[in-house]
């Protein structure tokens, strides 16, 4: 054995120095904790686009949907919504949850100036900084093959 020690004595030294190595971390605890990841900032629930964008709009077809697209899913249960003049409507939402569609029925009268306000909650329960305020009009469009 003396003989097979003093030909490895440096491969001998390199074992006895990682089996240290080894010991030494293991009596440790092994790694450092993790540290905390930073947690996700929520974005604040909020109205990204609305159709029509306020104001005077030409509209080919009087029967088309307003629509109303959010920043998260909507609990469409907490929608209310009050229309000046009011006119009977249909609400809906798309298949991802974020865009309230409101439909007239049967349609929208031209030049006539209609206010809605809408307060609403997202599905997990944030509700909007404010209601939404629109005041529109809608135009028959000129020029156009539906207006024949």
């Amino acid at each position: 054995m003396r003989t097979f020690v003093k030909k490895n004595w440096l491969l001998f030294l390199i074992l006895l120095g990682s089996l240290a190595v080894v010991l030494f971390l293991i009596t440790r605890g092994g790694a450092q904790p993790p540290s905390p990841s930073p947690s996700p900032t929520s974005r604040p629930f909020a109205l990204l686009h609305a159709f029509p964008p306020g104001g005077k709009q030409e509209l080919g077809d009087p029967g088309l949907a307003l629509s109303f697209s959010f920043s998260a899913p909507i609990e469409l249960a907490s929608v209310v919504i009050t229309l000046n003049p009011y006119i009977n409507f249909d609400l809906f939402i798309d298949p991802s949850g974020e865009t309230l569609y409101v439909r007239p029925l049967p349609k929208w009268d031209y030049n006539v100036e209609y206010k809605i306000n809408i307060s609403l909650k997202s599905k997990d329960g944030r509700g909007l900084s404010s209601p939404i305020e629109q005041v529109f009009t809608f135009t028959q469009m000129r020029n156009s093959p539906l207006s024949e």
